[in-house]
């Protein structure tokens, strides 16, 4: 299956007591074109802030967004083997109809850190260890293939972003998000969401954050990716 993809992007700026950032609002548009056997919904929404003008709309897509360090993230980790069994397939390097699975972020070599600058790059798509993933392949022109998984085809799951270091300088946030209704992907993103306020217990305008990220000096709070200007940044008012 092929797809185009187009974003709808909009900035605002919250002030909320001492606190100000400005928030990205993202749609973006999944248009697939014709394929034997394929079905989709003619839209995906992915929001950062719920000002969908549609109700119908708001209630298709939903994430959290927080800012975490990897301390942070094995914390999350435990807290979820805890509570759950559950699998994560990495969407960003997906070379096989397999898939590459891990049980628990622990074994994720780069946790805590972003390589690609980019919020919504390195994702993955969160189901429980019970339930089968669907792949889909994509013949290349060039010969090859592309595999990829989305929540299209998966719909008892959610999709992780982590937060993670791009440099010292530089700190990109994560996002839990799903566009399914399905009970299990509910109790998924409710689980993911009630850990994550747990340990990310302050929050500047629609972004969590922990006591580590509080306590961080000269680092950039990324909301979108390392090229945006410093006023897209999240700021967090430090008590003197």
């Amino acid at each position: 299956m092929k797809m185009k993809k187009a974003f709808m992007k909009r900035a605002y700026r919250i002030t909320k007591g001492k606190n100000e950032v400005m928030v990205l609002e993202e749609k973006e548009n999944i248009i697939p074109r014709k394929g034997p056997g394929i079905k989709m919904e003619p839209e995906n929404h992915m929001q950062t802030a719920s000002w969908w003008n549609s109700k119908e709309e708001d209630k298709m897509s939903k994430g959290i967004y927080f800012f975490m360090t990897k301390e942070d993230l094995l914390k999350l980790s435990d807290e979820l083997e805890n509570k759950m069994n559950i699998v994560f397939y990495d969407n960003s390097n997906i070379t096989s109809a397999d898939g590459r699975c891990i049980d628990t972020l622990r074994k994720l070599p780069s946790l805590g850190i972003n390589k690609s600058g980019s919020h919504h790059t390195e994702s993955f798509l969160v189901l429980p260890i019970e339930k089968d993933v669907v792949i889909e392949e994509v013949p290349q022109k060039n010969g090859g293939t592309h595999y990829f998984i989305d929540q299209s085809r998966n719909v008892d799951s959610i999709v992780f972003w982590p937060s993670g270091f791009y440099d010292d300088s530089k700190l990109i946030c994560g996002e839990v998000g799903t566009i399914s209704d399905t009970t299990i992907s509910k109790s998924l993103y409710n689980c993911f969401c009630k850990i994550i306020k747990k340990i990310c217990k302050e929050r500047a305008g629609c972004f969590w954050y922990s006591e580590n990220v509080k306590k961080l000096e000269n680092v950039r709070l990324i909301t979108i990716n390392i090229n945006e200007m410093p006023i897209y940044d999240v700021k967090l008012h430090k008590e003197e």
